[in-house]
């Protein structure tokens, strides 16, 4: 048995979205609209080794205390 399906597929911000016939398409998963605590931590993670990279951050410490006073105020 075999079934025919008429669909397209599209990019959508560098994203495959399959798009049917009558031009419906699925609805966008949280993830994709919404950033998320993992890619939050990953870029704050890249922007802090950067920091020390660079030599505006001596130490992890450093960043912590300026990462706090940033809150505090």
């Amino acid at each position: 048995m075999s079934a025919a399906i008429n669909n397209r597929l599209a990019r959508r911000s560098g994203r495959k979205l399959v798009t049917l016939p009558n031009g419906e398409t699925a609805k966008a998963r949280p993830w994709d609209t919404a950033v998320t605590p993992l890619q939050l931590a990953l870029a704050r993670g890249h922007r802090w080794l950067a920091m020390l990279e660079s030599g505006e951050a001596k130490s992890l410490k450093e960043i912590a205390l300026v990462k706090l006073s940033t809150v505090v105020t």
